[in-house]
């Protein structure tokens, strides 16, 4: 094996059932991936004999002829899946909107049922398309206008239970968090009110999450209401012009001590500095 895979174990399985036939599965695509990865840094001849020689040692004949065939047809479909991205006027699908990516996604998915029958498809590419399909529905519900926050957050509750169960398992917190604000924005943009904002969280993460935010918002709020009240008061010591140096400064230290506890100066110097460039941090936790 080349170097780069020196000491790697093998992605994927390549297995025949009891009567001999392969067993087509997201496995057997692994495993495929794991030797075509290689072409490049091989010649593309050596890494197809090498795999060749792979399936051979794990296979009867019928599964091994099956396989051969499948991989000469998964690799048609990765040279015209390629082809296409390059014939694409905007390549970079983090610049498209909701329908240019759908439009996209069904030329791709019809790029796969021209090479593979409807179990090759579900076995090769289910849990890819549900996910592709799970994340165009999550940007069009996002821009739907015609929704409020609360209908937005139950229809993305339900796009999520409709995903396969190892899917569902895979999102993580970060989504979550997307999702959020994603909420929050929509919902900013509304002009809603506080109960509108929870109705909405409740329906996406439930009582607990809901709970656990709205105490957040509660510091933030009360972050921001002090550091105003602190740069109003500093603001006008530093422009009365009757304090000497020494009692200015000793005003400002007493104000800051009203204000804030010692572990949050330097939260509050971050802050107010970063505010000065203009450069946002939200505020602490």
């Amino acid at each position: 094996m080349p170097a780069s895979l020196q000491g790697t174990e093998l992605d994927g399985q390549v297995r025949a059932d009891a009567q001999g036939r392969l067993v087509v599965d997201r496995a057997l695509r692994d495993r495929f991936d794991y030797f075509l990865s290689l072409i490049g840094e091989e010649p593309e001849a050596r890494v197809l004999a090498r795999l060749d020689a792979h399936l051979k040692s794990l296979l009867p004949p019928q599964a091994l002829v099956t396989a051969r065939d499948l991989l000469a047809r998964y690799m048609a479909f990765q040279q015209a899946r390629s082809e296409l991205g390059q014939q694409d006027p905007q390549a970079d699908v983090s610049t498209l909107e909701p329908d240019m990516l759908r439009a996209r996604f069904e030329r791709i998915h019809s790029l796969k049922q021209a090479h593979f029958d409807a179990q090759e498809l579900a076995a090769f590419f289910g849990d890819d398309d549900a996910e592709d399909r799970y994340t165009l529905a999550r940007l069009s519900l996002w821009r739907d206008a015609s929704l409020d926050s609360t209908a937005k957050a139950l229809r993305l509750k339900a796009l999520q239970a409709q995903l396969p169960p190892a899917l569902r398992e895979r999102l993580t917190v970060a989504d979550t968090v997307a999702d959020l604000r994603a909420l929050r924005e929509d919902w900013q943009s509304r002009g809603g009110d506080a109960q509108a904002l929870r109705s909405a969280r409740l329906a996406l993460v439930g009582q607990e999450v809901t709970d656990r935010l709205e105490a957040l918002d509660a510091r933030r709020d009360d972050w921001r209401e002090r550091v105003a009240s602190y740069l109003q008061g500093r603001a006008a010591l530093q422009a009365d012009p009757s304090l000497s140096t020494t009692l200015r400064e000793q005003a400002e230290l007493a104000l800051r001590q009203r204000h804030f506890t010692p572990q949050e100066w330097p939260r509050l110097e971050a802050w107010t500095q970063a505010q000065a460039q203009g450069v946002s941090l939200g505020s602490p936790r």
